[in-house]
């Protein structure tokens, strides 16, 4: 919970929480799914068309990595 009275966030920082999930539940994925993005987008620099291999895609991290390597349209391989 934050004290302050008003916040400035930018609006890629920002989703709709659907009515069926939780705060706590959603606050669990933000790590996880922060790490992938950010391996995947800027470490790997993934993009229409790649071939990705995730491994470990059973983890948390590997199936938002699936998910979004997936969404970009990149050709997945998950062990």
């Amino acid at each position: 919970m934050s004290l302050a009275q008003c916040m400035l966030l930018v609006v890629y920082a920002v989703v709709v929480l659907p009515d069926s999930t939780d705060c706590e539940v959603a606050a669990c994925c933000i790590g996880d799914g922060v790490r992938a993005y950010n391996a995947l987008q800027y470490l790997g620099r993934v993009s229409f068309g790649d071939t990705v291999l995730i491994m470990d895609a059973a983890t948390s991290f590997g199936s938002l990595a699936v998910q979004l390597a997936h969404a970009w349209g990149a050709k997945v391989s998950a062990a």
